[in-house]
C-alpha cells in the first residue's frame, strides 16, 4: 500500500487512485483507508473550492470586458468519472493579449498578489490558502521547437478572441480542445518528461468529447506530432479504457516505448529531465559539450532569450549590466533549489554522454 500511495503521487493520480481504492472497499487496513479517504475528500474540497472562486475570476474579467477561453483543467475536470477526483494545483486561462495588462487591474481587487514568471507566457496569480490563477496571452513560447504550435495556436487564439458574443467567455472546439491537449502534452514530453495523469487526462477528454478523429489527425499531422499523439492516446486508451486487465503486451513498440518514458519520470516531468534535455539542447546547437560554455549561456543569454524569457530587460538595454547581477544573485538566493538541481543534472547527463 505504501508502494501505491508514492507512486500515485509521483504521478499525480493519487485522489483517483483514492476514488477507486474506497469506492470499491479495497483497503482493509483501517489506518491506510482513513489516509486514502481523506485524499479524496481533500482533493474533492479543493476542486469545489476552485470551482466557486472561478466564478469571482471570470466574473471580473466580464466586468472588465476582457476575453477569455477556459484551458486544460478546467475542461478536462469534467470528463472525470468521480468529481473532484483530478489532481491539479492551478488553473489555466488564455486571455485576450491586447488586455493583458487589464487583467492585473481586474483581480488584484480579489486579494490576489502578482507573480512575475521567467517565461513571458503567463501571468500568476496567487491567493491564501491555496488558489493559483495563470492568465496565458499565448499558448506556448516563443520557441524554434514550437515554431509550428505558435503559428497554429496564435491564428487559433486570435479567430477565438474576434468572435460576436454578448459575453466574454470563449471555447474552443471539440476538436481544437483535443489537438491542444496533444500539443502541450508533446511540449512537456520533450521538455521534462510526462506522468501518468497525462494519459488519464487524454483518455478522459477523447472518450467523453468523441471528436472527428479525421479532422484533429489532420491537424495532428499538419504540426508533426500524429505519431506521437497515436501512441500516447494508445497507451491511454489501452490502460484506463480496457474491459479487461491490462497487459503491456497489448502496446505496440512505440507505446510501449511511451509508458517506459511515463513510468520513468512521474509526474510533469521532473527537473532533472528537465535540466538534462536542456543541456542536450545545447550541445547540438553549439557542438560543444562544455559545461562551462553552457553554463555560460544560461548566464549570459543572447537577445532571443532576452526576448522570450526577460521582455523588461530586452525592452530597456541600459539595463543590461545590472542583468549580470541579477541572474546570479536570483539563482542563488531565490531558487537555489534549481540551481542545485541543474548543476547535479548537467554534470550527470555529460558523464552518460561520454559513456555512449
Amino acid at each position: 500500500m505504501e508502494a501505491l500511495w508514492h507512486f500515485s503521487g509521483k504521478h499525480a493520480i493519487r485522489p483517483v487512485i483514492a476514488s477507486v481504492l474506497i469506492g470499491n472497499d479495497m483497503v482493509s487496513d483501517d489506518e491506510w483507508k482513513q489516509v486514502w479517504r481523506e485524499t479524496m475528500l481533500k482533493n474533492v474540497r479543493k476542486t469545489l473550492a476552485f470551482d466557486v472562486e472561478r466564478k469571482r475570476i471570470f466574473q471580473a474579467l466580464e466586468d472588465n470586458d476582457i476575453r477569455y477561453v477556459p484551458l486544460k483543467g478546467i475542461i478536462v475536470n469534467r470528463f472525470y468519472p468521480v468529481y473532484g477526483t483530478r489532481d491539479f494545483s492551478d488553473n489555466d486561462i488564455l486571455v485576450d493579449p491586447g488586455a493583458i495588462e487589464r487583467v492585473e487591474q481586474a483581480v488584484k481587487p480579489l486579494s490576489y498578489t502578482f507573480e512575475p514568471t521567467a517565461i513571458m507566457v503567463h501571468y500568476t496569480f496567487h491567493r491564501e490558502p491555496f488558489y493559483s490563477f495563470e492568465f496565458h496571452f499565448r499558448l506556448f513560447n516563443d520557441n524554434e521547437k514550437f515554431k509550428a504550435f505558435n503559428t497554429y495556436f496564435n491564428r487559433l487564439a486570435s479567430d477565438l478572441m474576434a468572435q460576436p458574443s454578448s459575453s466574454c467567455a470563449r471555447e474552443m472546439s471539440k476538436e481544437d480542445h483535443c489537438v491542444y491537449l496533444m500539443a502541450h502534452a508533446y511540449k512537456h514530453y520533450v521538455k521534462s518528461g510526462l506522468g501518468l495523469k497525462t494519459p488519464a487526462d487524454i483518455y478522459a477528454a477523447f472518450s467523453k468529447l468523441q471528436p472527428d478523429a479525421e479532422a484533429v489527425s489532420k491537424k495532428l499531422n499538419e504540426l508533426g506530432i500524429l505519431q506521437f499523439a497515436r501512441s500516447l492516446e494508445g497507451v491511454a486508451r489501452k490502460i484506463f479504457g480496457g474491459t479487461n486487465e491490462f497487459c503491456l503486451s497489448d502496446l505496440n513498440e512505440d507505446e510501449r516505448f511511451l509508458l517506459d518514458e511515463v513510468l520513468r519520470v512521474g509526474g510533469k516531468g521532473n527537473a532533472d529531465e528537465y535540466y538534462s534535455k536542456e543541456y542536450l539542447d545545447y550541445v547540438e546547437k553549439s557542438g560543444s559539450n562544455s559545461r562551462l560554455g553552457y553554463y555560460k549561456s544560461r548566464l549570459f543569454p543572447d537577445m532571443e532569450a532576452y526576448r522570450k524569457k526577460f521582455p523588461v530587460f530586452y525592452k530597456h538595454k541600459t539595463l543590461h549590466p545590472l542583468f549580470y547581477i541579477y541572474r546570479p544573485i536570483r539563482g542563488i538566493f531565490v531558487n537555489g533549489k534549481g540551481l542545485r538541481h541543474e548543476l547535479k543534472s548537467v554534470s550527470k547527463t555529460k558523464k552518460q554522454k561520454k559513456k555512449e
